[in-house]
């Protein structure tokens, strides 16, 4: 998110906290102060808002403290891991009367929006069905321990499918009444929730169907013309994750709790030439197909095909940090508390209906009414569609 905050006509970092002094090196010659708890994050008046991007089990508390005492929060996903957490969030947010904004998530990525503005402007008739389809190596990344259970918030459905059910709620502009899901635990050396298959069915007819595998076998980098989830083209590659370390590592021990390679972390942190891509997601409608592609959003029609390019609109990052500055000005936002917290409700579903092996079904929201596209993702769209 640095080089998004640096460049960012509106934000001007100046302080980072982390509880490793280590961490904080780089900053330390930069003019940023450096501070090692919150409480000295929050003591002087030198900053107004803060990004939280904690471990998801301390999402509720860092936010609810930092709310109360007066900052703006821009957390990520998930929000928290569980509804009460998320509903304290939403309750420090309204007694303080500060922003709280809950991303980075893939629907802040201008394909995405563009898709939202398509399905809006009727072009292609009524929305009737999402498919997405995500083949990565999530479960063999470096990562912490506690990044694999459950009770803290690790395994894929909360940092995956916090993607997929996002997309879905806004591409589909309501909420769902039904849901089933599968979880998937197949690794012995790598123990969690490492896939999810998912069935969603909305009120209006719109139906989704959602797929994640984190075991790095086949990547679906083959579907996205070899574009991954930064943006970045690479060569088609599978289980290069999984050989960073011996498969009978017990849990806990090897390469994953170590830094990533340079090359590794500069490639998931840089931001690419393509639009994002989340595996292959295809948008149905009544009268065409849409799907990501390296130029933009590729329309398949009725005896036409045609591509919305997304060239100059804002990116992910940009993008979240813009509509940040608009909730702290006043202005209505889409990813608020609210919002997140209807994603953090469909992502525990999909746990309890694979535990239960039952469907889940919801009372009627109007949520989603809130769904707004940004007017320069809007009127870019008309000048392709007229």
């Amino acid at each position: 998110m640095l080089p998004y905050i640096e460049s960012h006509p509106s934000l001007r970092l100046t302080a980072v906290c982390d509880s490793r002094s280590e961490a904080l090196d780089d900053f330390k010659s930069k003019n940023v102060a450096t501070c090692l708890s919150l409480e000295e994050m929050t003591a002087g008046e030198t900053v107004d808002a803060v990004f939280v991007a904690t471990p998801s089990w301390l999402h509720r508390e860092h936010s609810v403290a930092l709310l109360t005492s007066g900052k703006h929060v821009l957390v990520e996903k998930p929000m928290a891991i569980s509804l009460a957490e998320a509903d304290a969030m939403i309750t420090a947010a309204g007694r303080s009367r500060r922003a709280l904004i809950v991303g980075h998530s893939q629907s802040f990525e201008p394909a995405i929006q563009v898709m939202r503005a398509v399905v809006q402007s009727g072009r292609l008739g009524a929305l009737r069905a999402i498919n997405g389809l995500n083949y990565g190596d999530w479960m063999y990344r470096p990562r912490r321990p506690e990044e694999f259970e459950r009770s803290r918030g690790g395994g894929v459905v909360y940092r995956q499918a916090a993607h997929h059910v996002d997309v879905v709620r806004y591409l589909a502009g309501e909420e769902p009444n039904i849901l089933r899901a599968a979880v998937g635990d197949w690794c012995r050396d790598r123990p969690g929730d490492g896939s999810y298959s998912v069935l969603l069915q909305f009120p209006g007819g719109v139906v989704a169907t959602l797929f994640y595998s984190g075991y790095d076998h086949f990547s679906s980098d083959e579907l996205t013309f070899a574009i991954n989830e930064s943006g970045r083209r690479r060569a088609l590659h599978r289980a290069t994750a999984r050989g960073t370390e011996p498969e009978s590592a017990p849990r806990g021990e090897g390469s994953r709790d170590e830094a990533p390679e340079p090359d590794r972390r500069t490639e998931l942190l840089r931001p690419g030439p393509f639009p994002s891509t989340f595996g292959l997601m295809v948008v149905s409608c009544e009268r065409g197909d849409m799907r990501i592609c390296p130029e933009g959003v590729r329309i398949y029609g009725h005896g036409e095909q045609y591509v919305i390019p997304t060239a100059g609109l804002p990116a992910g990052r940009a993008a979240v940090l813009d509509e940040f500055v608009d909730a702290i000005e006043g202005q209505r936002t889409t990813h608020d508390g609210n919002w997140g917290r209807a994603n953090l409700e469909l992502c525990l579903s999909i746990l309890s209906s694979s535990d239960t092996c039952r469907q889940i079904e919801f009372a009627p929201s109007d949520l989603c009414g809130q769904v707004t596209v940004p007017a320069v993702v809007v009127n870019h769209v008309e000048q392709f569609i007229q």
